[in-house]
């Protein structure tokens, strides 16, 4: 799938493209912010998924906001078109980086009851970038604990998949090496 290609534009062996979303200036390292990572997750499924019928979107207002707040956005929002039965399917993916320690509640308070509810969308990605690096350790919510973050995403999206939700998370590898 796209996001798969995606980890592999990132870490591959021919021209990794992971310092896109790294700051480094001299020996000081540090991630850059979530919403670059959203918009360099964007162009890249704008380039992959240029099929007529798909349409990318990010920060997408889903609802006018009440007494002076914003409504709820989106960090990603793609609407595809299923020709055969004249139908559109809705995804959205919230991106979140490994530090932030909403990426542990996300699934739920946003993308269920934000985006897929009241929201429209018909299915839903958290999609964390697991954000890393040799030279300088970074504050990851899960420790240097790779594995129990998927591990604890996954139970959760199976949960809320038993409960009627269409919804996956995926941890995306964007640890600096260089």
């Amino acid at each position: 799938n796209a996001l798969n290609e995606y980890q592999v534009l990132l870490t591959g062996k021919e021209t990794p493209q992971v310092e896109a979303l790294w700051n480094v200036i001299g020996d000081v390292i540090s991630h850059k912010k979530e919403e670059d990572f959203s918009d360099h997750l964007k162009k890249f499924l704008e380039m992959k998924l240029k099929p007529e019928g798909v349409i990318i979107n990010r920060e997408v207002q889903l609802n006018r906001g009440r007494n002076g707040e914003a409504g709820a956005r989106t960090d990603i929002w793609i609407d595809a078109l299923i020709k055969e039965k004249s139908e559109k399917i809705s995804l959205c993916i919230e991106v979140k980086g490994s530090w932030n320690p909403s990426a542990r509640t996300a699934m739920k308070e946003q993308l269920v009851d934000k985006y897929m509810g009241n929201g429209g969308a018909d299915v839903g990605i958290l999609l964390v970038g697991w954000f890393q690096s040799h030279k300088v350790p970074q504050k990851n919510i899960w420790g240097d604990n790779r594995d129990m973050a998927r591990a604890e995403l996954e139970q959760q999206a199976a949960e809320l998949t038993q409960s009627g939700y269409l919804i996956k998370s995926i941890v995306i590898d964007c640890e600096y090496r260089l």
